[in-house]
């Protein structure tokens, strides 16, 4: 039995389309009713013909903050992917991303350990990767840099790996991965569409720096390989291209037929902003920037994610320009 956390996110949805055309029996774990219904709507329209299957589907409704709740969660699970998170650039919200990335996720560790779970996979983020300064090149092996900027989910992220090395340390199997930013179909909360969301508000201005991307479809297609070939103790960075977010917001309006003419937004005008928010915090506003969000926004780290091509025999990345024009275009 399959149990797949934060089953309708993003990416657990896109998992559970994935996963219904497998043999595994799953058990989806939420906690709201409307995103559940969601999710039901989302896989009968990505699964038109397995309606069967998808009645197959077991649904637990819990709150992995409370411990009390994990004996009905792994009654009768033998593998697990754990997909949910908190995502936030607010430093404010620190002790929630704690509680919900780094805490859960070591419960998580534990009962996998105590209930034998055969496999654990779980879902990071580039976030939690270490920077290679000499190389300007991150892969699995760049070590994390405790005195470098990092923004609190990034320090979450990597807490909460820390605690799958610990597990499979005390004989848990299972991976790590690292998706660069993920896009791909979704909600309105998908990093796509608040990508689209954002451009809209800001029109043209945009920052100088850029990051790692992924289509969802490869990131569910490794997670699925790697538990079908049973590989285990290892992480992966999955990223397809490293694009400035100047060259992906043309892309974007390329494929809305839009006219980009970018205008950047510096660095140093960021920091003013930052600065002007400090004072204006005082006056009940909320901060949004923070210097590790500026850093950020204004650099860019390239992300290589050759690693997973040479271990899954078989396995390459999507055209990551064709999949945006198959997200976008009617």
């Amino acid at each position: 039995m399959l149990l797949i956390t934060g089953a309708t996110g993003f990416i657990g949805r896109h998992l559970l389309s994935k996963f219904l055309l497998s043999d595994y029996p799953i058990i989806a774990l939420y906690r709201s009713l409307s995103k559940k219904e969601e999710t039901l709507l989302f896989l009968q329209e990505e699964n038109p013909t397995e309606s069967a299957r998808i009645d197959t589907l077991k649904w637990r409704c819990a709150d992995l903050t409370d411990v009390g709740q994990f004996s009905a969660i792994f009654e009768g699970v033998t593998h697990l992917i754990h997909t949910a998170a908190f995502v936030s650039l607010d430093s404010e919200e620190e002790e929630k991303m704690m509680r919900q990335n780094v805490r859960v996720t070591a419960q998580l560790v534990d009962h996998a350990l105590q209930y034998k779970i055969e496999w654990f996979g779980h879902l990071s983020s580039i976030a939690a990767l270490g920077k290679d300064a000499k190389r300007n090149r991150t892969n699995e092996e760049s070590l994390w840099d405790k005195e470098a900027l990092h923004s609190a989910y990034s320090y979450t992220k990597q807490m909460a790996e820390t605690e799958l090395w610990r597990g499979f340390a005390e004989g848990l199997a299972g991976c790590i991965f690292n998706p660069g930013v993920i896009l791909g179909k979704g909600p309105h909360n998908s990093p796509l569409q608040q990508l689209i969301q954002q451009q809209n508000k800001f029109g043209n201005w945009i920052t100088e720096g850029g990051s790692g991307f992924v289509a969802v479809e490869d990131v569910v297609q490794v997670i699925f390989e790697a538990l079908q070939q049973k590989i285990s103790r290892k992480r992966f960075v999955l990223v397809s291209e490293n694009w400035t977010y100047q060259e992906l917001i043309q892309k974007i309006r390329a494929c809305q037929n839009k006219k980009f003419t970018p205008k950047i937004m510096s660095r140093k005008a960021l920091t003013l902003l930052y600065r002007l928010e400090k004072v204006l915090q005082y006056m009940g506003r909320k901060r949004t920037l923070s210097p590790a969000l500026i850093d950020s926004l204004c650099s860019q780290t390239v992300y290589d994610g050759s690693e997973i091509t040479r271990t899954l025999k078989g396995f390459k990345y999507r055209s990551l320009d064709q999949k945006l024009r198959d997200y976008i275009t009617p």
